[in-house]
């Protein structure tokens, strides 16, 4: 894949002079950066197949990122070249020739769907669009550890939006490693970008943690199964939707990822698929789920200790230690058959 990228630290920021209104009736003028909206047209094969806004940073890992979640390219091996104009305004990709002998007729009645950053991103065609369906993405083991190092990440700030306050983040992470961070007027482009990185350098997405910092709808769902993105995890909320996509595909959904704290809405019990599908090994199955099992217990040893020091049993007249002693017990007599099927239930 040839690059030519002609365009240069073309401007992110304006400065915007306005009035600040208090509340107390204080009034003074102020001048702060504000985000500039860029726009650029994506011809492919030299047809006008998508309108882009942006910020003019990371165009190709953009264009490609986009090309690869629309299904119009399904690795940086359909792609010949791209080049980006000296202004970022314009954009020509050349598909390969195996792949551009897979283009079709358009569809007039195609509507591209509205994407709910509604940043103004259309895709006018399908014309080289191939309907591949979506196949479930391979769990893989991870750490929580890892999750938490991304959220310090954007806790500590990205340079726009330290500025701004106006973009959405995404970050790009392999075994721990962060690869790559971008910012983007919409959390879709940030995604985009980041998945256009992999493709760039060869990086291998299903291996990659994706964090993101905008919510997690469906068509965000969609990016990250498209890409093969095994673990996506984001500082905001779901949608209902997406937590049922993710569950049919196979897709590790971390929510509300922040420095202390994230929800698991589908998670290291995927592995067993990639079991049976031959692409993970038993041992490493069975070493995830002891890394597991041994943090939980040590979790639970921790949060008995503090009880006992908190002299938490003592309330009520040492009635809670007697109510707590009856219940060990009740456990203790039950056979091994019932115990487990409580638990199964209790699941």
């Amino acid at each position: 894949m040839k690059i030519n990228e002609q365009y240069h630290n073309l401007n992110l920021l304006e400065n915007v002079t306005y009035e600040f209104l208090g509340r107390d009736g204080e009034t003074h003028e102020e001048t702060e950066p504000i985000l500039v909206e860029h726009m650029m047209d994506v011809y492919v094969n030299e047809r006008l197949t998508m309108k882009l806004v942006c910020i003019p940073q990371h165009l190709t890992e953009l264009v490609l990122g986009r090309l690869f979640t629309e299904g119009i390219i399904s690795s940086a091996e359909d792609v010949e070249q791209i080049y980006i104009c000296e202004f970022g305004k314009r954009a020509r990709v050349i598909l390969s020739k195996n792949k551009s002998g897979q283009s079709h007729e358009e569809n007039e009645d195609y509507v591209a769907p509205t994407p709910t950053c509604c940043t103004g991103n259309r895709v006018l065609n399908d014309y080289f669009i191939t309907d591949q369906p979506m196949t479930p993405v391979t769990p893989v083991p991870w750490k929580k550890q890892w999750i938490f190092d991304l959220a310090d990440c954007f806790a500590n700030g990205t340079p726009l939006h330290s500025q701004t306050w106006a973009t959405h983040s995404c970050f790009l992470a392999c075994d721990g490693e962060l690869l790559f961070q971008c910012e983007d007027i919409g959390r879709h482009n940030a995604l985009d970008k980041a998945i256009g990185y992999a493709l760039r350098h060869n990086i291998d997405l299903k291996k990659c943690v994706v964090y993101s910092s905008g919510r997690i709808p469906t068509d965000m769902a969609i990016k990250a199964i498209r890409a093969g993105i095994p673990v996506l995890a984001s500082k905001a909320s779901p949608s209902a939707e997406a937590v049922a996509m993710a569950k049919e595909y196979h897709l590790t959904l971390i929510c509300a990822a922040r420095r202390d704290r994230m929800k698991l809405f589908t998670g290291n019990n995927l592995i067993i698929i990639s079991v049976l599908q031959k692409k993970a090994t038993v041992a490493g199955m069975l070493k995830n789920w002891f890394f597991v099992f041994l943090g939980n217990f040590i979790g639970a040893g921790f949060v008995a200790v503090m009880v006992v020091y908190s002299h938490v049993p003592d309330l009520y007249n040492g009635l809670l230690a007697q109510n707590v002693v009856a219940a060990a017990m009740s456990r203790i007599n039950q056979s091994f058959s019932e115990a487990f099927m409580r638990g199964v239930l209790c699941n």
